[in-house]
């Protein structure tokens, strides 16, 4: 099991997929929260606009153990809440080198545009191949 993530494109639908299964730790407060996500899962990353990559691209590498443990939280609320997910994503994002001051941006992002696709998955809607296919 890895901490960074092995991963392959999906062809056609902009999505990545694990090639093996992946651990993620994050020290938040006095804990440690450890979070295995499994091989097969598939991820956008960052879901950033086109238009703003020059910014922050979705696969920049300070992005993408943050990005791939948003995305899993946000598909299976395990053991986390919305906001919880949110501040994961930069607290792993800074860790792993992302300037502060575009954390800070992304964090905004997520909060201001993360609820619709929070709701999708809550209501069972999300995640559906078709979908993407």
């Amino acid at each position: 099991m890895r901490e960074i993530p092995i991963i392959a494109p999906i062809p056609k639908n902009g999505y990545w997929i694990l090639t093996d299964d992946v651990k993620i730790s994050v020290d938040y407060g006095n804990r440690r929260y450890t979070y295995f996500i499994p091989k097969g899962f598939e991820t956008d990353f960052a879901s950033v606009p086109r238009f703003l990559w020059w910014l922050i691209a979705p696969t920049d590498y300070p992005l993408l153990r943050a990005s791939l443990l948003h995305d899993y939280l946000y598909r299976t609320g395990t053991r986390a809440s919305r906001k919880w997910a949110d501040r994961v994503l930069v607290k792993i994002a800074i860790e792993d080198g992302l300037p502060k001051w575009k954390a800070c941006l992304m964090y905004s992002a997520v909060r201001l545009f993360g609820q619709r696709v929070w709701n999708k998955y809550r209501e069972g809607e999300g995640d559906k191949e078709s979908e993407r296919a």
